[in-house]
């Protein structure tokens, strides 16, 4: 069983059209070739007929598909684009803030990786700094920030987002 993030990603959904698309070649063809013999029953006429409006059904559907599928991509782009602009915008509010509280470069930087959501032997690592030093870098920043902890830093910072 096909998984629906599967079935709904667009070259999945490419690949069913264009395989529609060459049914319905073959069934436009065969339309063709039977409308060339000028002897038909009435049955043949039916099932002509027939094949007609299912061609015809099939190239609409066809049509159908490639506009929902040019609005998936549309939509997907604008959320994308959204979302970029969200984070810039939440990552600019976020510096703001920390600017605010006149840290220093350091303490910005070990304040920005908090906020990321990384801890004290993580910012170490990535810092290239012992985990005593980022401990005091972080004491600084919560006095700075009028806050006790990691907890109450965060919701200092989400609750100016929401003030501003």
């Amino acid at each position: 069983m096909l998984s629906t993030d599967r079935i709904s990603h667009p070259f999945f959904i490419l690949a069913i059209i264009l395989l529609q698309s060459v049914c319905a070649i073959f069934f436009i063809f065969d339309v063709v070739g039977d409308l060339s013999n000028y002897e038909l029953s009435n049955a043949e006429k039916l099932h002509l007929a027939a094949e007609s409006v299912a061609s015809i059904a099939l190239i609409v559907a066809i049509l159908l598909e490639i506009s929902v599928l040019r609005n998936i991509l549309l939509r997907k782009a604008h959320l994308e684009d959204q979302l970029t602009r969200s984070q810039k915008n939440l990552h600019e509010i976020v510096e703001y803030q920390l600017r605010e509280w006149k840290l220093t470069p350091a303490e910005f930087d070990v304040a920005m990786f908090v906020f990321k959501g990384l801890n004290p032997p993580e910012i170490a690592e990535l810092r290239g700094t012992s985990e005593g030093t980022i401990k005091a870098q972080l004491s600084a920043v919560y006095r700075k920030a009028d806050v006790q902890n990691r907890a109450e830093l965060l919701v200092s910072i989400i609750d100016n987002i929401y003030l501003n």
